[in-house]
């Protein structure tokens, strides 16, 4: 069953970490220091999931980081310069495999319905899940220099409706 004390860092990160080296072929590793706050050209994945619970995990990070790890997860050269659309084709990508691999660790996420990721452009991005949502936030360390943000919010459904946890 998904609750707070199950949907911590420790799923966060252990998703992150297979799908990074595993996939992107890049390090992670919580942020042990208080998280500077993404700022500049920012992008933001985010994929929703709906069942017995609704919700939307995302990962958020700036554009230098997104266009290292499409340019690790495609296996290119460091220098490759990418376009835009791919840059954001590799952020759904990985979107899209940490909640794969989210939804494999958590019980409760077992028989939610995924839907496509959806990636946006911006500054200084943030996102929510209705108030009274439930929340997890944790902040991580890419390849030993990009930070990232991973967050992931949640309601439980009764009776067909959202349910207020509060």
């Amino acid at each position: 069953m998904i609750d707070q004390s199950v949907v911590g860092t420790d799923v966060l990160l252990g998703a992150a970490q297979e799908i990074f080296e595993t996939m992107v072929f890049m390090s992670v590793d919580p942020c042990v220091a208080s998280p500077v706050p993404i700022k500049g050209e920012t992008l933001l994945g985010i994929i929703t999931f709906t069942g017995d619970i609704d919700g939307c995990f995302g990962l958020c990070c700036t554009e230098t980081c997104a266009r290292a790890m499409a340019v690790d997860m495609l296996g290119l050269e460091p220098d490759r310069n990418l376009p835009a659309d791919e840059v954001t084709d590799a952020m759904g990508e990985i979107v899209n495999m940490l909640m794969g691999s989210i939804k494999a660790r958590e019980e409760g996420l077992s028989r939610v319905k995924v839907s496509i990721p959806t990636v946006v452009r911006g500054r200084e991005i943030e996102h929510e899940l209705r108030p009274h949502a439930k929340r997890m936030i944790s902040h991580i360390r890419i390849a030993d220099q990009y930070t990232a943000e991973l967050s992931i919010f949640w309601r439980r459904r009764s009776g067909g409706a959202m349910n207020n946890p509060d």
